[in-house]
């Protein structure tokens, strides 16, 4: 996910196309076969990836049922290995009309060769370039299938490195040079870093799949019966609302890396103007004293928080948030923050991307505290006042959040992985959270439970091959 989200090639406002002669081929590298990847596989969030923009946009009328194309590495091996992509991919491209869109879709693994060349990893990527999907190899691909489309459309939803030259960017990047292979060639790439994949767990997608279907729902134009001959795509429109959520909720995550435990957001804005971004300044700078929360669970107006409240400890540490915690806490209430830029989209009206946002405050909380009082991590009061916190700023910041049990559960996990990744003992914070999640009744449940798509089940294994 995507802490940064690129267009390669000057933006047009929009893309003209009869989606009667359009195609989209759409894969999802969720399993790698080679010993060295396999424990490197993407999980089920890749095969999800694949099919929400298929559905997303058959939904959204830019193509026909008959002219969409889905395949999943665990599903179809075959399909998903080189030689299957590139037929499949010549086929489908040779296929569409003058009037038409051909547009591709990856989520899967990026690599980069010895010389510099980054190329997608298919199912049977073996780490010889023999089988490795270069920018060249896509360009040669157009070229061999004599695609006459009038736009092509690449997504391409895959790691990266720490900066937009990297990873899809490069292949990005050579695809739409001067001398590219087609005249409308777009790609809009996606770079995901270790902590901003995370979330995937909560969303039930990458954050970059996931944000570009709720933009394409958002601001497709309304199908119509029978179809229009042309549509009119907002392509910017799109562009602009999946860049800027991916980059929002990214900027929810506050890391803790090193020896020297330094703090640093997972990703950087990329335009100057986003000023919602100035809050980390409150973080970096720090802020004086500590908010000493025992108070607030002792009262008698804990109400929807006693599930967790119950569990503080009155015998054990008092527990202190940092004024650093407090400070980025406090931010987040703020009409330019990343948490009310998502809230003003209307993308925290659905729970998967409302429990995203929570795991992610949570995670950056364990970050902040284990950099500024490393001391206090080892408490377990203090995740309990750390998860209301959370929950309270969220209530301050977009309404008054249920507290579930996979709710919960999820925030916990994000946070002890921080811990975990520092070498801190989660013996007894293991204990606490079963003790919390067994704790409740059924009521208040999280959609999690509810979600068709299979929970992301790779939280400690999604991490970039570079």
């Amino acid at each position: 996910m995507t802490g940064v989200v690129v267009m390669s090639r000057q933006l047009v406002e929009f893309f003209e196309f009869d989606a009667r002669h359009s195609h989209l081929l759409s894969y999802g590298i969720d399993v790698q076969c080679h010993e060295k990847l396999r424990e490197r596989s993407l999980g089920p969030v890749a095969a999800a990836d694949a099919r929400t923009v298929a559905d997303t946009l058959l939904e959204a009328g830019a193509f026909q049922s008959d002219n969409i194309a889905v395949f999943t590495a665990s599903q179809n091996p075959g399909e998903c290995g080189y030689d299957g992509i590139r037929r499949n991919f010549v086929k489908l491209a040779g296929a569409v009309g003058e009037s038409g869109l051909f547009a591709f879709h990856f989520t899967g693994h990026t690599l980069k060769r010895k010389g510099g060349q980054w190329g997608l990893a298919p199912f049977d990527f073996d780490g010889k370039s023999a089988n490795f999907i270069t920018a060249r190899a896509l360009g040669g691909w157009l070229t061999e299938a004599g695609c006459r489309a009038k736009h092509v459309l690449f997504t391409l939803d895959c790691c990266g490195d720490k900066g937009t030259e990297g990873a899809a960017g490069g292949i990005a990047d050579a695809l739409t040079t001067t001398d590219a292979a087609h005249p409308s060639l777009y790609v809009m790439n996606a770079l995901t870093a270790n902590e901003t994949s995370y979330v995937a767990e909560a969303l039930g997608n990458s954050p970059f799949s996931y944000f570009l279907s709720r933009a394409i729902k958002k601001h497709a134009p309304p199908s119509s019966s029978p179809p229009a001959p042309t549509l009119k795509f907002p392509l910017k429109k799109v562009f602009d609302e999946c860049r800027q959520c991916s980059i929002a909720l990214s900027t929810l995550l506050v890391r803790c890396e090193g020896k020297g435990r330094r703090l640093g957001l997972v990703t950087s804005p990329l335009e100057p103007d986003l000023k919602w971004f100035e809050y980390q300044s409150v973080v970096f700078e720090g802020a004086g004293g500590k908010r000493d929360s025992s108070d607030e669970i002792d009262s008698p107006e804990v109400g929807r928080f006693e599930p967790l409240a119950r569990h503080y400890d009155p015998r054990g540490p008092r527990a202190s948030l940092h004024g650093s915690t407090v400070a980025w806490l406090d931010s987040l209430s703020n009409h330019d923050s990343p948490l009310s830029h998502l809230r003003d989209r209307g993308m925290l009206r659905d729970d998967r991307a409302l429990d995203a946002a929570l795991c992610s405050m949570a995670y950056s909380v364990a970050s902040l505290q284990l950099a500024c009082d490393p001391a206090s991590v080892r408490e377990t009061n203090l995740f309990v006042t750390g998860a209301m916190e959370v929950m309270s700023a969220m209530d301050l910041a977009l309404r008054r959040v249920t507290l579930g049990r996979m709710r919960v559960e999820l925030c916990g996990r994000f946070y002890r992985e921080v811990l975990a990744r520092h070498g801190v003992d989660v013996t007894t914070l293991d204990g606490l959270l079963s003790r919390v999640v067994g704790g409740f009744d059924g009521e208040g449940e999280s959609s999690l439970q509810k979600k068709t798509t299979p929970a992301y089940g790779y939280l400690v294994k999604w991490t970039p091959l570079l």
